[in-house]
């Protein structure tokens, strides 16, 4: 048996936690032409995404369903909130379509995958500028989630 948390049998020094998925996200911000002070962006949606896989608890590895059909996920953007996280399968994919849904009408880009892929560990945070007419969006920056250490815990008898 392995651990979930450091990929050994008696459970390391540590134990620390390692995460196993994959994490975009996006953070939406008003471009030219454009308020945010009023009307906000509703939902978006990004194609192109593997959304099953198994969780291998022998060696800790996630893996998308590579024989699996791509699929949309649509993410609403609840009480006006401008940043949202999606958690995923690690998977080989270059582009991801997006599509902004702001004042009733559809803004079409592309999010570019850095290396092709979405690893296992990372977050993959973008910035998305809703123009008057367009989305501009910035290169992904990739960050290793934070590991945090929950101290030491003690149950007694």
């Amino acid at each position: 048996m392995v651990s979930f948390t450091d990929k050994t049998g008696k459970g390391g020094e540590n134990n620390s936690f390692h995460h196993r998925m994959s994490q975009i996200t996006l953070t939406f911000e008003a471009g030219d032409g454009v308020n945010f002070s009023v009307v906000k962006p509703e939902r978006y949606t990004l194609d192109g995404l593997l959304l099953t896989g198994t969780f291998n608890t022998a060696d800790g590895i996630a893996t998308a369903d590579n024989g699996a059909q791509a699929e949309s996920l649509a993410m609403n953007l609840a009480d006006g909130n401008l940043t949202s996280s999606i958690i995923l399968f690690p998977q080989t994919v270059a582009s991801l379509p997006l599509v902004v849904n702001y004042k009733s009408q559809e803004y079409h880009t592309t999010l570019t995958v850095p290396e092709g892929a979405l690893q296992a560990g990372n977050n993959y945070t973008y910035t998305v500028k809703v123009r008057n007419k367009v989305l501009e969006v910035s290169e992904a920056t990739i960050a290793k989630w934070n590991d945090i250490d929950g101290g030491d815990v003690g149950a007694d008898l």
